[in-house]
């Protein structure tokens, strides 16, 4: 498991410096936060996307991969040991537009979506398996980076644990 966890840790780092790369080739400022301040909270899952349009990773005649994970998931407790996870503030990672969708959809749950534009390049963030958001519902509101956007929870097909689903999109969300 530890070895799996480090091809995780590794992805999500070369995954980080792709973004990374994206944005100083498009002479953006890199501007995007961790989605939390607490420092008890880990990585449990990374990234799971599916290059190979060919013979996709990402379906179900692939029984080492039955679907993609396009997000990150984020715990607060010891990484796979969900009897110890609690939930946590969930924080905007840049300024922009949010929306809180609770009870929206069957897979994320209750969620925030929040359009970022930088040097006129969109981002959009997803916060997904909310407990709870102080954000008004169905509603676009400006945030602030850093600002409270709502409370990791267990909503939707979040498998009954406790933990924060996020995603990062440029220019459109898939």
């Amino acid at each position: 498991m530890k070895t799996q966890r480090m091809q995780w840790v590794v992805f999500f780092v070369l995954i980080t410096i792709g973004l990374s790369a994206t944005i100083q080739a498009h002479a953006l400022p890199q501007f995007l936060t961790l989605p939390f301040d607490d420092p008890g909270v880990k990585l449990q899952q990374g990234w799971l996307y599916d290059f190979t349009p060919q013979k996709p990773l990402c379906s179900k005649k692939n029984s080492d991969y039955p679907y993609c994970h396009y997000g990150i998931d984020y715990v607060k407790g010891e990484v796979d040991q969900p009897d110890t996870w609690v939930s946590f503030n969930v924080l905007a990672v840049a300024e922009g537009r949010a929306r809180y969708l609770p009870g929206h959809s069957k897979s994320w749950g209750n969620y925030v979506i929040t359009k970022h534009t930088v040097s006129g390049v969109d981002f959009y963030t997803i916060n997904a398996h909310l407990a709870s958001s102080p954000l008004p519902p169905k509603q676009w509101v400006n945030i602030t980076k850093g600002q409270l956007v709502g409370v990791a929870g267990e909503s939707g097909k979040s498998g009954g644990l406790l933990h924060l689903h996020f995603e990062v999109y440029r220019d459109r969300i898939i």
